[in-house]
C-alpha cells in the first residue's frame, strides 16, 4: 500500500453573513408617517372627500405605511439590525 499524503477532515458549520443598508428605506418611512400625520387632520376638514380622493388616500397611505413598517421590522429581525 503506496501513501499519498494525509487527508485532513474539518467539521465546519457555514454561516451565511447579509448586510442590507436600510438607512434610505429608515428616512423614507420617516418622511411617509411624517406626511401620514400631516395629512390626517387635513382630510377630515374637506367638505367634499370623494371628490378630492381623501377617502382613497388617506386609508390606501396608511395601508402602504403599515406594509413598509412590518416589511422594514422582519428586514432587521433577519438581519439582526
Amino acid at each position: 500500500m503506496k501513501i499519498n499524503g494525509a487527508a485532513v477532515l474539518y467539521n465546519i458549520a457555514w454561516r451565511t453573513v447579509v448586510y442590507v443598508n436600510l438607512n434610505k428605506i429608515d428616512k423614507k418611512i420617516i418622511i411617509l408617517r411624517q406626511y401620514v400625520h400631516h395629512f390626517d387632520p387635513l382630510c377630515p376638514m374637506t367638505v367634499i372627500r370623494i371628490w378630492t380622493g381623501c377617502a382613497h388616500f388617506e386609508s390606501d397611505a396608511r395601508e402602504r405605511l403599515n406594509q413598509l413598517t412590518k416589511t422594514e421590522g422582519l428586514l432587521k429581525e433577519i438581519t439582526g439590525q
